[in-house]
């Protein structure tokens, strides 16, 4: 391929470093692997500035990155605070055919909020996007996330136009907002369909995603990229201390949901079967999780998670609902450990034979099966030896990206072999006049 087809835009609503939550993780990743196939990597983002620090990171797995800087009318808007009203005020205009725009105004089933939804591509960002596409001279433009394809709006029209979902908002309705959690982002079959339709491929993050886009999208080509994890070993992990049990999330509504659901139906249980039980919760979670018991511990950052992974007998994730997948589940078996979780917390991560780790449908297996691995090294050894040998096996770099692969070089190669004939039968028109 020659430079210039060889070039992926990546845009982005936030910066993905340091990788505070599991989308943060995904896209490091997808760069990771996009910069290692030799792809020059253009990452753009929504952001008013970034930290040297993770620009000097994210610059290690990308040819470059760019992001909006302040807009003149938001530096007017800080001096002038009158103009922010009047920009509230056309804020529901219809810009650049913004399909979210049309769906708000159209009278179809809209739910989530509009105006969250919409903030996430800013118009200097669509603006941004089309500017890079054409000094890049970028075959393809992969969107993070949904609402990010109104970027396709500007992009020149042989650009390859992808949207990496991570999620179906979709489902968000029966998957989030049915158990009494509110999710902005969440949407109506109508209004999801209407942005992947701006797309020419859709990467789903997990089988069962897959499935329904396809569904939802049959026009359009589906592939499945999910997550991929470097495995701690070729043997069974050290099943690590006999009484720690470890819980590591960020803190948005569904994980601080399910932790304080935890400490109320299963904590109490679990200390009573093993009163030497401790539970370490990693991550901002712990914010909104507090208790004053003593064996109870937290750790809002931790730069690398090894030694969380190492010491901890059983990880749990308790978020009983959401949609994606659920990351750090993927990574706890990764890094071979017996991980017990709600149903939805191991959506996607299909098996074959035994079960890699222990899947509950009610609080009482939950707090069990914590339980018996606490008391159980044997059955704890058993289940890390399975969760290894399948995270071996389903995380494979290789086989994780072989589909993006695949879709790459055929869509990228068919563009360019079409833009080389445009040339060639553009030369002999020239020679024949």
């Amino acid at each position: 391929m020659s430079t210039h087809s060889n070039t992926i835009l990546v845009a982005n609503y936030f910066i993905p470093y340091p990788p505070a939550h599991g989308v943060h993780l995904r896209i490091l990743k997808l760069l990771k692997w996009l910069h290692g196939e030799g792809y020059r990597v253009i990452l753009v983002i929504a952001a008013d500035s970034i930290d040297a620090n993770a620009l000097a990171e994210l610059r290690k797995v990308t040819f470059a990155v760019h992001w909006t800087k302040p807009a003149l009318r938001t530096r007017i808007g800080m001096r002038f605070p009158f103009l922010r009203k009047l920009k509230r005020l056309l804020s529901d205009r219809d810009v650049g055919g913004d399909h979210l725009s049309q769906v708000h105004r159209s009278g179809l089933p809209n739910i989530g909020d509009y105006r969250v939804k919409r903030a996430l591509c800013p118009e200097n960002l669509v603006r941004l996007v089309g500017k890079l596409a054409r000094k890049y001279e970028a075959s393809a433009l992969i969107a993070e996330y949904v609402f990010l394809t109104p970027c396709f709006n500007a992009l020149p029209p042989d650009t390859l136009k992808l949207v990496d979902t991570i999620d179906v908002f979709s489902q968000k309705l029966e998957q989030v907002l049915v158990c009494g959690i509110d999710d902005a982002f969440a949407c109506s079959k109508e209004e999801e369909r209407g942005y992947l339709l701006k797309a020419d491929a859709i990467i789903a993050i997990q089988s069962r995603e897959a499935k329904l886009l396809r569904s939802l999208v049959p026009e359009r080509e589906v592939i499945l990229v999910g997550m991929d994890f470097a495995v701690t070993g070729n043997e069974p992990a050290n099943v690590g201390n006999p009484d720690s049990i470890a819980v590591i999330a960020s803190d948005n509504q569904l994980n601080i949901h399910g932790l304080r659901r935890f400490l109320a139906e299963c904590w109490p249980q679990i200390k009573a079967a093993r009163p030497a039980a401790t539970l370490h919760i990693v991550g901002r979670v712990g914010d909104a999780c507090q208790s004053d018991d003593q064996a109870i511990r937290y750790s809002r950052w931790i730069p690398t998670l090894a030694e969380v992974y190492k010491d901890a007998r059983v990880i749990i994730n308790p978020a009983i609902a959401g949609t994606g997948l659920k990351i750090k589940s993927a990574e706890a078996l990764a890094h071979g450990k017996p991980l017990v979780a709600w149903t939805n917390g191991v959506e996607g991560l299909d098996y074959i034979g035994s079960p890699p780790y222990i899947e509950c449908r009610s609080w009482k297996e939950f707090a069990d099966a914590v339980i018996r691995l606490l008391q159980s090294t044997d059955e704890a050894e058993k289940l890390s030896a399975r969760a290894l040998a399948y995270a071996t096996e389903v995380f494979d770099v290789v086989a994780v990206y072989a589909p993006l692969k695949v879709l790459l070089e055929k869509r990228l190669n068919s563009k360019h072999s079409t833009n080389r004939q445009k040339n060639r039968g553009c030369r002999q028109s020239v020679r024949s006049a």
